[in-house]
C-alpha cells in the first residue's frame, strides 16, 4: 500500500497510521506505469482518490467562480489514472455535493464505459464509527462484480464521543509538542486567546464570553452567524465537521 499527496505534511500521519509509504507528489504529474509498480504481483488492485472537497462544497461555491479554483480538475486526473492502471476496485469520497457537477458525472460515465459497476451513496460519518457530525459521498467501482457499503457498523447509542477519541491524550501546556505523537500539540496563545479560552464552556461558542472578549466581527449581524468559530467541543459528544482549518 502506498499513498500520493502534493502536501507533505500528509506524510507523518500516513506513515504512522498505515505502517506504508508516503509518495510526495503531484497527482497530475504520476503516471499510471508508476502506479502499476506500487501494486505487488497476482493482487487485488485497489485504487482510491479524493479531490480536495472544498472545491465543492457549498459555501465555496457561493464565493469562487469554477475557473478560478486550479483544483478543480483533479477528479479528472484520477480518471486518467483509473483509464491507465483499470485497477479491479476504485473507490473516491468527497462531499454530497460533488453530484450536482459535470466532473462527477463524466466520473462515472469513464467508470461504465471501463466495465465497472458502480455504487456511491452519502452516508453520516458516525455510522461507520468516525466521531465526526459529518455526512459524505461514497463511491465504490468494480471489475469483479456488483458491489455496496457495507451497512452501518454502530448505532446511535455507539457513536463515538471526543472523549473517547482523544480523552487518553497526554496534557500539554501552551505551544507544546507532544514527544509521543507529532500531531498533538497546542497553539501559542495571545493573553485574550487565553481568556476566551478560560470562558468557553463545553458545547459552548464565543457567545458566552464577555462583550469585551469578543472579536469586531462577532459584533456584526453578519458575524452572529458564524458560531462555531471559536466554539468549544463537548466532551461527551460527537465533534462537529473538522475543516481544513480547524487549528487556526
Amino acid at each position: 500500500m502506498a499513498g500520493i499527496d502534493s502536501d507533505e505534511t500528509c506524510k507523518y500521519a500516513f506513515e504512522v497510521n498505515n505502517e506504508s509509504t508516503f509518495i510526495h507528489k503531484d497527482i497530475k504529474k504520476i503516471t499510471g506505469d508508476e502506479l502499476e509498480k506500487l501494486y505487488p504481483a497476482e493482487c487485488t488492485r485497489v485504487l482510491v482518490g479524493c479531490a480536495p472537497c472544498q472545491t465543492f462544497s457549498n459555501h465555496t461555491q457561493k464565493n469562487r467562480s469554477r475557473c478560478e479554483d486550479e483544483k478543480w480538475d483533479l477528479l479528472y486526473s484520477f480518471t486518467t489514472l483509473i483509464r491507465e492502471v483499470q485497477p479491479e476496485i476504485v473507490s473516491m469520497e468527497n462531499v454530497p455535493e460533488i453530484t450536482k457537477y459535470d466532473v462527477f458525472t463524466d466520473f462515472v460515465a469513464v467508470l461504465k464505459s471501463l466495465g465497472y459497476k458502480v455504487f456511491w451513496n452519502t452516508v453520516y460519518c458516525p455510522d461507520y464509527g468516525i466521531p465526526q457530525s459529518r455526512k459524505r459521498l461514497v463511491l465504490l467501482a468494480s471489475k469483479l462484480g456488483a458491489i455496496e457499503i457495507i451497512p452501518a457498523t454502530h448505532t446511535r447509542q455507539q457513536y463515538k464521543t471526543v472523549q473517547d477519541t482523544i480523552g487518553t491524550l497526554e496534557v500539554l501546556a501552551v505551544g507544546e509538542v507532544s514527544a509521543l505523537d507529532l500531531l498533538h500539540r497546542t497553539s501559542t496563545l495571545s493573553y485574550i486567546n487565553m481568556k476566551r479560552i478560560r470562558q468557553s464552556k463545553p458545547g459552548g461558542t464565543w457567545m458566552d464570553w464577555d462583550e469585551d472578549l469578543r472579536s469586531p466581527c462577532h459584533k456584526k449581524d453578519s458575524g452572529r452567524s458564524y458560531s462555531g468559530v471559536y466554539a468549544r467541543m463537548s466532551w461527551d459528544c460527537l465533534a462537529p465537521t473538522v475543516t481544513t482549518q480547524f487549528y487556526r
